[in-house]
């Protein structure tokens, strides 16, 4: 992350099954699905998603820049991002962040944004859909 170098997850499944044949056997498939890939525990339970697992992969992130990234870090603990990116206000969109309010905001679903300069940019928060949008201000 803080070489901008981006991140996935995927679990194929969360079920299989053995037979004897299938676990002496040199095939990666079992009698129903592979058990030798990721499957059972991840992020989903009986009842569907895990929220507690799904929340530990929220993490804190920007989907788009109005400009260059210099440097990006998340800090799972604190919950908190810290971003630089040199603005371009000719690049037609914002910078996007996603940011989870049940997850990553304060009690209220509100986030604390710190910008410097403070008034290079217009912060609007976009609770549901999960995003806070950083404009270049008129004039940047």
């Amino acid at each position: 992350e803080a070489i901008g170098a981006s991140w996935s997850f995927w679990e194929w499944k969360d079920f299989c099954r053995e037979t004897p044949e299938t676990l002496n056997g040199t095939s990666q498939w079992a009698a129903y699905g592979s058990c030798k890939t990721g499957y059972g525990g991840r992020l989903f339970n009986e009842s569907g998603i895990d929220p507690v697992r799904h929340q530990q992969l929220g993490r804190v992130y920007a989907r788009a820049i109005q400009g260059v990234l210099l440097s990006h870090a998340y800090n799972d603990t604190t919950k908190e991002l810290g971003m630089r990116y040199e603005l371009d206000p000719a690049v037609g969109g914002p910078t996007e962040i996603f940011a989870n309010p049940a997850w990553h905001g304060d009690s209220k679903g509100k986030f604390d944004i710190r910008v410097t300069p403070a008034a290079a940019v217009d912060v609007t928060q976009d609770p549901a859909n999960r995003r806070i949008l950083l404009t270049a201000a008129a004039g940047a």
